[in-house]
C-alpha cells in the first residue's frame, strides 16, 4: 500500500517559511532575555556593578600643611566617581572636621557641594595644643562605607603662646633669628619617638625659611628639620636619656 502524501504549493511553502522564521526570532529573544551573568561581556559587567555599587569620593585641597593657632585653614572640596573619578553631583553637603590624637573631633562644620564642588574655612582655636591633627570630610553617602573611606590628611598646629614653648636660647641661635620647639602633648618622653613642631622668624617676626639639625651634648646629630611653609613644620625625636651614648 502506498502511503498518502502531502503536496505543497510555492504558497503553501512561502507560509511555513514565513512561520520557521517568526518561531526562530522569538527564541532568540527569548534566550537574550535570560542570557545568564557569566555571558554578558566585561563592559556589561562592570556598568551592572557600578548600578547596583555605586561609590563615592571626596577630596580636600588645604592650603598649607602646617598652621598657627588661631589661624583660619581654607579648603576646597571635590566630589567624584570612586571608580571612574569624574564628578559625582550625587550630595549637596559635606561634613569636614578636624581631629585631634584620639579621633575626638576638635572641629566641625558643613559645606554646600554646587556642582560637585564646595569651598570653605575652618577658625583653628586659639587654644588649640601643638601637635598633629587630622582633617577628615566625608557626605551622608560615605557613612554607608564607613570611616575607612573617608577622606582624610594630616596637619600640624603650632601654638606659640602655650607655657609649655621652649624658646633656644640666644646663645644657642643665630641673634637675628628665633626658633621656637613645640612638643606634641607639650612634653617628650624618654627613649620614645616624639613629634616636634617649630617656627623660624626674624628679629621682625617674620616667618623664614631654614633648616637645622638637632644634636646632643656630644654634638652627634639626633634629628634634621626643614621649613615646610610660613617658617613652620616638624620632625621626629627620641630624646636619651643624660649621659647616653
Amino acid at each position: 500500500m502506498r502511503l498518502p502524501y502531502l503536496l505543497l504549493t510555492p504558497q503553501a511553502w512561502g507560509l511555513n517559511l514565513a512561520m520557521a522564521l517568526h518561531l526562530l526570532a522569538s527564541q532568540l529573544s527569548l534566550a537574550q532575555a535570560t542570557q545568564p551573568a557569566d555571558s554578558l561581556s566585561l563592559g556589561q559587567r562592570l556598568r551592572h556593578y557600578n548600578r547596583q555599587a555605586l561609590t563615592e569620593q571626596l577630596f580636600l585641597h588645604l592650603d598649607r600643611p602646617a598652621y598657627v593657632a588661631g589661624e583660619a585653614l581654607w579648603f576646597k572640596a571635590y566630589a567624584v566617581d570612586g571608580t571612574y573619578h569624574r564628578p559625582l553631583g550625587m550630595s549637596k553637603v559635606a561634613y569636614v572636621e578636624v581631629l585631634d590624637a584620639d579621633q575626638r573631633p576638635v572641629l566641625q562644620a558643613k559645606v554646600a557641594l554646587v556642582h560637585a564642588m564646595g569651598q570653605g574655612s575652618l577658625e583653628l582655636p586659639a587654644e588649640l595644643a601643638t601637635g598633629r591633627y587630622v582633617v577628615r570630610a566625608y557626605t551622608n553617602w560615605m557613612k554607608n562605607a564607613g570611616p575607612d573611606f573617608y577622606f582624610q590628611q594630616p596637619i600640624t598646629v603650632v601654638n606659640t603662646a602655650a607655657s609649655s614653648a621652649a624658646v633656644v636660647p640666644p646663645a644657642q641661635a643665630s641673634p637675628a633669628y628665633d626658633v621656637q620647639f613645640f612638643p606634641e602633648g607639650g612634653q617628650l618622653v624618654q627613649n620614645l619617638p616624639g613629634r616636634v613642631a617649630f617656627k623660624v622668624t626674624d628679629q621682625y617676626g617674620r616667618s623664614v625659611a631654614a633648616t637645622g639639625t638637632v644634636a646632643d651634648a656630644r654634638g652627634t646629630a639626633l634629628a634634621t628639620f626643614q621649613t615646610l611653609k610660613f617658617g613652620m613644620g616638624s620632625f621626629l625625636l627620641t630624646p636619651a636619656a643624660a649621659g647616653a651614648a
